[in-house]
């Protein structure tokens, strides 16, 4: 017997698993059957859109604002920035007859109008001068994509007093001689004169002035009043009669005044001198010859002739002989003017002991050292005294530490003499001070390599200065250092240096400008200078000053002799009158303190003026002899 059949199941949601179990008289069976359900996929998601802010273009993503690329396309777009527009006035208050400067200028405009006081289309930005009778406002809009903005500028013009009047006058003509060198000052008063009304400021400028020649601003005054009228004349201004104009300027009127500025030419007389160094000097050794020349006028022409040629202001040569060798100079200025001179050097072919010796630092704090160092030639032997002591080598190099300022001395002997050098450390003591100066020099013609206080000098001689500046305990601010030089030197331009960089020539003039200095901070300022004629007075004092902004200034001075430098003198000597100096001057040490003579400027000076009796005693022999 079978049994069969079939059953509809509907609204399956999951799979789900049927059993049909079936019996009769002979047993039963069973069977399992299973009806898998798939889920149907997601439908596909709307596609949205976002806004690049860098380019400005529509993309396709997830999460973006807009549902349709249209709408995303019609907001994609870079912002419109608005139109900018500024408008000034210069000046803002004038007189009336005068004009001002209206300057605009405008950013994302493509038109500007003008109104108010003026009209029309303007440029996006420009200049224009107008010379308004009243008080104007003027007003400006500049339009574009991004909508309009407007500015406004107002002149403000100031009504003259009723009835002001005002005459302009001067003291007189300015009569000047020109310097050979630098500049001079010199001035004349002008007036500004009420005639009538209430006082109105009035205007003050200067036309025709030369070339070389500078004026300080008037600037301006109410009438009644004056004003210093300064003129500065450089050496390079022109030799004439230049006729001045003075304006004044105010309530709308105009008043001049003229007067002249007469520029004459130095009648200073030329006047030549030379000298040889090293003198005496050796066969084949270097000897320069150095002309020193003031007075005259304009530019300076040199002619060497005899020992020394060409047209340079100094010559050096050698000699292969020894004897006696004369150089003649003749110096000749613009003005025609030329005065000449001569001067002799003794080459002689026994050599002469030689030193050298000389200090890395010459200016030291406490407790800092600093090597000294030397070289001798034609000597065997070398000793020590005052600051150290000891036997040294022919040449070598030490360190040395004072506490205090120490003279050192080197003597060095040979057979064919000695010779003896001295130099000085200066220690700077900073205590209860927060700026300090010291000023030490030396001969560079005579071969110096030591700075002290004392320099000898001759006319000719390239003297250097070395001025060390140091800020204790504090910054100092705005310092500013000055050397003025005594009549017996002139300032060598572009020798200026500071830490061996090269400054602007206004040391010995207006200053030169250090800036600032930190707390413990040194600088080291060194320049050169040329030996004229002392006139008068063979010593001299060069002084140096120095100042801060928040510090008091302080001062330190070189002394400078002038006279016989060893080796400089012109007049030919031979072994008895050198006998006789040695003679003489030994008598004079044996009579003053060695340490009087050696560092006291009054001993030094005594000293000087000793030898220059000697020269002046040699000369009158000569000239006996001669005659």
């Amino acid at each position: 017997q079978s049994v069969s059949g079939s059953r509809t199941i509907y609204n399956l949601t999951q799979t789900t698993t049927f059993t049909l179990s079936c019996s009769g008289n002979y047993g039963s069976d069973q069977k399992t059957t299973t009806v898998t359900v798939s889920t149907p996929p997601p439908p596909p998601p709307t596609p949205r859109y976002a806004c690049n802010t860098n380019t400005w273009q529509c993309y396709e993503t997830s999460s973006g604002p807009y549902t349709s690329l249209s709408s995303c396309e019609a907001n994609c777009q870079p912002p419109i920035n608005p139109p900018t527009v500024t408008l000034t006035a210069n000046p803002s208050v004038i007189n009336q007859g005068e004009s001002s400067v209206l300057s605009w200028s405008s950013t994302n405009a493509t038109t500007c109008l003008a109104s108010g006081g003026w009209s029309g289309n303007k440029s996006l930005s420009g200049n224009e001068t107008v010379a308004p009778p009243v008080t104007t406002t003027y007003s400006i809009t500049c339009t574009g994509a991004g909508g309009s903005a407007t500015d406004s500028a107002t002149v403000t013009v100031n009504t003259p007093p009723q009835n002001f009047d005002f005459s302009l006058s001067n003291s007189g003509d300015i009569t000047v001689t020109k310097p050979l060198s630098g500049s001079v000052t010199a001035s004349n008063t002008i007036t500004v004169t009420l005639l009538s009304g209430t006082p109105s400021s009035v205007n003050l400028q200067q036309s025709g002035l030369p070339s070389g020649v500078t004026a300080a601003d008037l600037f301006s005054c109410n009438p009644t009043c004056t004003k210093t009228n300064t003129l500065t004349i450089s050496s390079s201004a022109p030799v004439g009669t230049f006729p001045i104009t003075i304006t004044g300027t105010g309530g709308g009127l105009t008043r001049t005044t003229n007067y002249n500025l007469i520029i004459q030419q130095s009648t200073t007389p030329l006047s030549v001198s030379c000298s040889a160094s090293p003198n005496p000097a050796q066969v084949n050794q270097t000897v320069g010859f150095y002309s020193s020349v003031s007075g005259g006028s304009g530019s300076y022409y040199y002619s060497w002739s005899g020992a020394a040629s060409g047209n340079s202001p100094n010559y050096y040569r050698s000699f292969a002989s020894s004897g006696t060798y004369t150089a003649y100079l003749t110096v000749s200025d613009n003005a025609g003017h030329s005065a000449s001179t001569s001067c002799s050097v003794t080459v002689s072919s026994r050599p002469s002991p030689t030193l050298t010796f000389w200090a890395d630092k010459y200016t030291l704090y406490q407790g800092e050292s600093t090597y000294l160092r030397w070289n001798a030639s034609y000597v065997s032997t070398c000793t020590a005294s005052n600051g150290w002591s000891g036997s040294k080598s022919i040449s070598g190099y030490e360190m040395a530490t004072p506490t205090s300022d120490t003279s050192y001395t080197l003597t060095c002997s040979g057979p064919y003499g000695s010779v003896e050098k001295t130099l000085t450390l200066y220690v700077i003591t900073t205590t209860g001070h927060n700026l300090s100066l010291v000023k030490l020099g030396r001969n560079l013609s005579a071969g110096d390599r030591i700075y002290s206080k004392t320099i000898r000098l001759t006319p000719g001689d390239v003297a250097e200065f070395y001025l060390t500046v140091t800020a204790s305990h504090k910054d100092l601010t705005n310092v500013i250092i000055k050397d003025t030089l005594p009549t017996g030197l002139r300032y060598m331009t572009g020798t200026t240096k500071i830490n061996g960089i090269v400054q602007p020539d206004t040391l010995t003039t207006t200053g030169l400008h250090l800036g600032n200095l930190n707390k413990d901070e040194s600088v080291v300022i060194t320049f050169q200078a040329l030996s004229l004629n002392p006139g008068l007075y063979l010593s001299q004092t060069n002084t140096a000053e120095v100042s801060a902004d928040n510090e008091e200034s302080v001062s330190d001075n070189a002394t400078i002799t002038f006279g016989l430098v060893a080796g400089a003198a012109t007049v030919r000597t031979g072994p008895a009158d050198t006998l006789k100096i040695i003679f003489l001057i030994s008598t004079i040490l044996s009579l003053i303190l060695w340490y009087y003579l050696s560092y006291n400027p009054r001993g030094k000076l005594l000293l000087i003026k000793v030898q220059d009796k000697i020269r002046n005693y040699n000369l009158e022999r000569l000239r006996r002899h001669l005659k």
